[in-house]
């Protein structure tokens, strides 16, 4: 059952700690111009601008838009405002997404009518087949236990996800295609390169790849451990904070384990998601975690140092490879790349891929942040 529309805004600052960070906003549809997307393939974008923005910034939207077009056919429209503003030291861009949230059991129906790829029939499989979540999870007292410890106590958080309306769309979990399904800004301090042709300014930064990556969050790659990592001790700026009768984890978080919670898994006899904001390993894993796709981030305030709606950052790999357009951070110069396993990802919450196509690297870009694109050459400086 749809229980309710909200908007969630997921914020990453190199600077102390804002009341800003995770406090739901009204969106306010001040859009000026409409820049509109209509193509051959199904998945439509229409951008309502603010009344200042430049045209060449217009069109690297039109860009990144594009991108996404080029992958996913699902016959839906994605609507987003847009639009510049100061943010914060280090913050190149930030999301807000419209959310609705939704019964487990409504979207695991969702995902098994939606399986159009053999990485999706795996995904299915392994879902959990209770109509609720067992994890692992960070206690507001910042404890980890299994939750529920018992069937007779069972909260919403198990049972209720918390879906990106654009996701919902693509899933058929709602109808309204003109409803807006978030809002990016972009920091307008910084200094960025809108074309990607000749490659990227050494001093500026690949701003298609940025909106690309931030559109990638209004899309549903987002996690509800952003929410437990501020909600819990030992460091979550809202500690203590009790999130049982809160939908709080997305379909993302479907697919999110760890060593501990396959051991667990293995002794339940059912399958156990890592949902905890703590340094440990987090991964990405369709086939109920026996094989780890990709690490992901832990969270900002109690994890590595990175929101949790994020693959591992390629620095904390001791790689200059990023594991995708999804990276939580990225440097001037930087150019970044979608990737088959962003693509897997997004095809494992319900999104339809235009078969095995990956962009070549010189059509792609990437972003930082679900909420917020932070800049990796700030953050290493500050320590």
């Amino acid at each position: 059952m749809l229980i309710s529309v909200k908007s969630v805004h997921n914020s990453l600052f190199l600077t102390p700690y804002s009341a800003r960070f995770w406090v739901s906003f009204a969106l306010a549809a001040t859009s000026i111009g409409t820049f509109s997307l209509s193509k051959a393939q199904a998945l439509n974008f229409k951008f309502n601008a603010a009344p200042d923005i430049d045209p060449i910034a217009l069109a690297g939207f039109e860009a990144a838009g594009n991108l996404w077009s080029s992958v996913l056919k699902d016959n839906v429209t994605v609507n987003i405002n847009v639009g510049f503003q100061p943010l914060e030291e280090g913050v190149l861009g930030q999301t807000q997404s419209q959310t609705v949230d939704i019964a487990y059991s409504r979207v695991k129906a969702a995902l098994s009518n939606d399986r159009t790829s053999q990485s999706d029939f795996t995904a299915v499989s392994n879902l959990p087949q209770d109509n609720y979540l067992t994890f692992i999870g960070t206690e507001e007292d910042g404890f980890l236990e299994l939750d529920p410890d018992d069937p007779g106590r069972i909260s919403r958080d198990n049972t209720t996800l918390s879906v990106n309306t654009a996701n919902a769309k693509a899933l058929g979990l709602i109808t309204n295609q003109n409803g807006l399904d978030g809002e990016i800004t972009f920091n307008s301090t910084f200094d960025f390169d809108f074309d990607r042709a000749d490659g990227i300014n050494s001093g500026k930064f690949d701003f298609i790849g940025i909106a690309a990556h931030e559109i990638g969050h209004a899309l549903g790659f987002v996690s509800g451990v952003d929410l437990v990592d501020i909600a819990s001790f030992p460091n979550g700026p809202f500690a203590p904070f009790d999130l049982d009768n809160l939908a709080t984890f997305s379909p993302l978080d479907l697919y999110r384990y760890s060593e501990d919670s396959v051991a667990t898994a293995d002794t339940l006899g059912k399958p156990v998601l890592d949902l905890t904001a703590d340094p440990a390993d987090q991964y990405f894993s369709i086939d109920g975690g026996r094989t780890n796709l990709a690490l992901l981030s832990t969270g900002f305030f109690n994890g590595d140092g990175y929101q949790a709606s994020h693959w591992k950052d390629n620095s904390l790999l001791g790689t200059l490879a990023s594991i995708g357009l999804m990276d939580p951070a990225g440097a001037p110069g930087e150019r970044l790349q979608l990737t088959e396993l962003d693509l897997q990802a997004f095809d494992a919450i319900g999104w339809d891929r235009v078969p095995e196509t990956v962009p070549e690297p010189s059509t792609i870009a990437g972003s930082l942040c679900a909420g917020l694109v932070i800049a990796r050459f700030l953050k290493r400086r500050r320590g």
